[in-house]
C-alpha cells in the first residue's frame, strides 16, 4: 500500500511483486493508492525515464491492476482514524492505509491481509493485529 505498495511493484517491475496476485475473492484498498501508483508512472514519464510509449502501456497496466480493486472511500472518518496512535511510528499516508484496512475489517467483519512492501508499515499492522502477507523491503 505504500506508493501503490504491492499494486505498484506489479506495475513499475520493482521489488518483489506479490506472486499470487488475484488470486483472492475481493482486493479492497484505499483511494489513496489510485494517486500514488498514478503519480509514480507519471513521475517516470515527466522525469524522462520512460518512453512515450511505455508511459502509455504503464499507464494502460496501472488502469487494469486498479480496475480489480475495490476502493475504500477516504472520507473524514479514515482521516480522523489515521490521525488516531498506532503502535508504531508511520508516515501519514501509511497512516491513511493502515486506518482504512482497519476499519474496512471493522466494518465486514471479516479478517483480511493486509499487503505491503514498506517494512515499517507492515510492523504496524501486524501490531495492530491484522494478519499480514511477506514484505521483502526492510
Amino acid at each position: 500500500m505504500d506508493e501503490g505498495g504491492p499494486l505498484r511493484s506489479l506495475v513499475l517491475g520493482e521489488f518483489n511483486p506479490v506472486a499470487n496476485w488475484g488470486k483472492w475473492n475481493v482486493a479492497i484498498s484505499s483511494e489513496l493508492v489510485r494517486v500514488e501508483v498514478m503519480r509514480a508512472v507519471e513521475r517516470l514519464h515527466v522525469m524522462q525515464q520512460i518512453t512515450n510509449d511505455a508511459f502509455a502501456e504503464l499507464s494502460r497496466v496501472a488502469s487494469t491492476f486498479l480496475a480489480q480493486l475495490r476502493f475504500v472511500p477516504m472520507n473524514s472518518v479514515v482521516l480522523r482514524r489515521a490521525a488516531g496512535h498506532f503502535p508504531t511510528v508511520i508516515s501519514a499516508p501509511d497512516a491513511i492505509h493502515l486506518a482504512t484496512a482497519l476499519l474496512w475489517q471493522e466494518d465486514a467483519d471479516e479478517e483480511l491481509t493486509f499487503l505491503t512492501h514498506d517494512r515499517q508499515l507492515w510492523v504496524a499492522a501486524s501490531a495492530c493485529g491484522l494478519a499480514t502477507g511477506p514484505t521483502s523491503k526492510s
